[in-house]
């Protein structure tokens, strides 16, 4: 229930390629993960490898984990990734 009022942040170096492991843990939930102004790229579903899936939302259902590689910009700044409720505005 964070909102860019009430971010978690996390330091990275500027052009860092990461991969974000992204777990619903939710029972009844599904949920949009929009990683905003960047783009990445989707590697695995549930712990097995996919074919790469290039994009800025990426749907997750109720216990399902993904893992999306994202290489971030040199520019020094925050990369707001947002988690929206299937349903909620």
């Amino acid at each position: 229930d964070r909102t860019l009022a009430d971010p978690q942040v996390f330091d990275v170096e500027r052009g860092a390629r990461i991969r974000l492991r992204i777990i619903n843990g939710a029972t009844a939930t599904a949920f949009t993960v929009d990683l905003g102004t960047l783009r990445g790229m989707l590697v695995a579903v549930d712990g097995q490898p996919v074919s790469p899936v290039s994009g800025r939302q990426f749907p997750l259902s109720m216990g399902q984990r993904i893992d999306v590689r994202l290489t971030l910009p040199v520019a020094s700044r925050a990369f707001p990734i947002l988690f929206l409720r299937e349903g909620a505005t």
